[in-house]
């Protein structure tokens, strides 16, 4: 007997496979326009218009998609989060002749990521503490990132992965607030510090773990 192949998202909503496609290129789209709308004006200094204005489509087709701001924000946060922990798994785990190269770049993956994309890191903390949909992405993205690392860490837990990816990220928001040098701390001194936490980190990975060629 051939067994049928499940397709739930159409049997609910009654869209042929394109109309599936073109609902989701859509909801991307928004997701994206969002990320820069957050990033570049902040995420109280915008609103469900102008992300839909941002993507080009009309203010109500936001609300076929979402249901408000803090939706579409825990939607983009959890998406760029895993993309976040994919490259920087990329460069954590490369195959390097040293510990130290694989740190150097981590670190600068981690970084770059910060001060490029400074306003949703900080946004995600804030909004955290406050909204129950992002403090629960932002737990599931530390969770997700943990077991991803812990695949390749049998030396760890996920409690030690959590707390140097946490303390990397610290250090990177307080370089790209301008905060460590208002008190006497250099990019150099900042970049030294993550690099020692994940030379300890890498410490703990198996010589036979990784590509370079996904470093670059």
């Amino acid at each position: 007997m051939s067994k049928a192949v499940a397709t739930p998202e159409k049997a609910r909503r009654g869209r042929p496979p394109r109309a599936l496609a073109e609902s989701r290129n859509i909801r991307d789209a928004l997701i994206q326009a969002a990320a820069l709308e957050f990033q570049e004006v902040g995420y109280h200094n915008t609103n469900s218009n102008r992300i839909a204005a941002r993507a080009g489509f009309a203010p109500g087709t936001f609300y076929n998609y979402f249901a408000d701001k803090v939706d579409v924000f825990s939607a983009m946060y959890l998406r760029w989060s895993q993309e976040f922990s994919l490259g920087l798994r990329g460069r954590l785990f490369a195959k390097f002749n040293d510990e130290a190269k694989t740190a150097r770049s981590a670190t600068k993956f981690v970084i770059t990521h910060r001060a490029n994309w400074y306003r949703i890191w900080n946004a995600a903390e804030m909004l955290s503490t406050t909204e129950p949909r992002v403090r629960f992405v932002c737990r599931r993205a530390r969770k997700d990132a943990s077991i991803e690392l812990l695949k390749l860490l049998p030396g760890s837990n996920p409690a030690e992965i959590s707390l140097t990816l946490h303390q990397a990220g610290s250090l990177s928001s307080f370089f790209a607030s301008g905060e460590a040098e208002a008190v006497g701390l250099s990019e150099q001194d900042i970049r030294s510090r993550i690099e020692h936490l994940f030379v300890e980190l890498v410490s703990r990975v198996p010589n036979t773990v990784g590509s370079a060629d996904d470093v670059y």
